[in-house]
């Protein structure tokens, strides 16, 4: 699910700000009253998936900061002769610091940051992704905006491209287990709740999620029957403390502050969310999902002393969904 670039946003961003300031188990075998998870969309479908951030941080003596973000694409699934092909191509996104539009550089990175580019994913008849093509375009936008707004990160980044390549390969993959193969060819009951532990991708490698998912209750949409999910998921906060040292590190060495200047230390830091969404199960078409995050941060930070900082991060996604033409 997208808490995933959720946490990469919230981690990195405020690395930025305060820069610039100072397994699941169920039975297989189903019954008429089981929910029976098969990935079988329509040929043909094409979608457009909403989404809106918003994402408000408080803390540190410092003004309260709301960023926000509408971030829309088209989805076209089309059935080929050993699975499906999805294509997403980016169709708008619009963000706002504080209710005043970002500059277009800034535009131009949550651009890339949101994927706003043409990628396709090769999905096998059971739902499984088995590859995905488009991320060389997506990293040369990503060192082309790294560039033009600091130049003296560009070969920082050329270092780490393998790595950050992967990982947004991985973000991707895990999203998609996180919707669709974590469930296919499973069955469960309302009421039911599953237990497992999952890998969310990080700024400098994977934090394990403990997450709890369960099933509530029918509900039709669009006249389809569909499920309510609603999940919980936490992280070790020694292992999120251990990443957000990490992304201060390289914000300062990608902004070329002098040597002299103390880095601010992490006393604790923690993340938590929450989220419910709507799947039809016969196809794995979602139509609606709500993710809340609430990320908190204790530093002691030269000059400054101790400050703590809360970021609290709700997405909302919505989809329009247009049936093959016979």
């Amino acid at each position: 699910m997208n808490r995933k670039r959720c946490f990469l946003t919230v981690g990195a961003g405020l690395a930025f700000l305060i820069a610039f300031g100072c397994a699941s188990f169920a039975d297989n075998t189903a019954t008429s009253s089981d929910i029976a998870f098969t990935f079988a969309p329509p040929s043909g479908l094409s979608f457009i998936e909403k989404q809106k951030t918003v994402q408000t941080t408080t803390g540190g003596g410092m003004p309260k900061m709301v960023y926000t973000m509408v971030n829309n694409k088209k989805v076209q699934i089309t059935k080929t002769d050993t699975g499906y092909t999805l294509v997403s191509t980016p169709m708008e996104v619009e963000a706002r610091f504080n209710n005043r539009p970002l500059p277009p550089d800034m535009l131009l990175t949550e651009k890339v940051v949101a994927r706003q580019a043409v990628h396709t994913c090769s999905i096998d008849d059971t739902g499984r992704l088995l590859a995905i093509d488009g991320l060389d375009t997506f990293f040369k936008q990503l060192k082309d905006v790294v560039a033009l707004k600091y130049p003296q990160g560009a070969k920082r980044l050329s270092d780490m491209e393998p790595v950050l390549k992967l990982g947004v390969e991985t973000s991707i993959k895990d999203d998609w287990l996180d919707r669709v193969t974590a469930y296919t060819g499973k069955t469960a009951k309302i009421g039911e709740l599953w237990k497992s532990q999952e890998k969310m991708p990080a700024y400098s490698g994977n934090l394990t999620v403990n997450m709890r998912t369960r099933f509530v209750e029918r509900v039709s949409k669009g006249g389809h029957d569909c499920v309510l999910l609603r999940f919980h998921y936490a992280t070790d906060p020694n292992a999120v403390k251990a990443e957000i040292k990490d992304a201060f590190n390289d914000v300062m060495t990608m902004m070329n502050l002098p040597s002299s200047i103390k880095l601010p230390k992490i006393v604790a830091a923690e993340l938590s969310g929450d989220g419910e969404r709507v799947i039809d199960p016969e196809t794995m078409l979602v139509y609606s999902e709500t993710q809340t995050l609430s990320f908190t941060m204790v530093m002691d930070i030269p000059g400054m002393g101790r400050k703590g900082y809360t970021t609290d991060s709700k997405e909302d996604y919505s989809y329009e969904y247009q049936q093959p033409s016979n």
